[in-house]
């Protein structure tokens, strides 16, 4: 599931929630702008951080897409 424009508490929040769920093979990713570039296939592969650690300085508020929270690819059924 690739997250973009979602907060970071908001990641770690559905991260929870899928867990929850039974969904902890299903990888939460935040989008990067990189991402937006690659294919498919390399976007998907891109490890998932590590929700349980502290934010990186780097990552802003909803990154580069502001308040518009969109998912941009979620395989999910």
């Amino acid at each position: 599931m690739t997250l973009a424009g979602f907060k970071v508490e908001e990641g770690a929040m559905i991260r929870c929630v899928l867990d929850a769920a039974g969904f902890d093979a299903v990888k939460v990713l935040p989008c990067t702008s990189d991402m937006l570039y690659m294919t498919l296939e390399h976007g998907v592969n891109e490890p998932e951080v590590d929700w349980s650690q502290p934010i990186p300085d780097s990552w802003g508020r909803g990154r580069e897409w502001g308040s518009q929270r969109v998912i941009l690819f979620s395989g999910l059924r």
